[in-house]
């Protein structure tokens, strides 16, 4: 993780766009300007139940919800780079 953190950094440059769950909080921290977007989760349930069926994928929209929710409470609670809003971001 460590490296990868210090890779995404080099690769940073003025006008740089990060998206990622963790991009304001541990990545770049000091950011000039740090976004903190979301959906709620039945929101991004639809989209991806949506992106299954177009696919052609057998899609149950109940376990996907599960999935999500399931998938923000780990993310919120995780030890390393838990999910956040950034201190002072929009």
């Amino acid at each position: 993780r460590d490296a990868l953190i210090g890779f995404q950094r080099g690769q940073a440059s003025e006008g740089l766009v990060a998206d990622g769950r963790d991009m304001g909080t541990v990545v770049f921290p000091d950011a000039d300007l740090k976004i903190f977007l979301t959906a709620d989760a039945e929101e991004r349930a639809r989209r991806r139940y949506k992106e299954r069926v177009e696919r052609g994928e057998n899609a149950d929209f109940d376990e996907i919800l599960k999935y999500v929710n399931e998938r923000d409470l780990y993310d919120m609670n995780r030890e390393i780079a838990p999910l956040r809003p950034a201190p002072g971001c929009v």
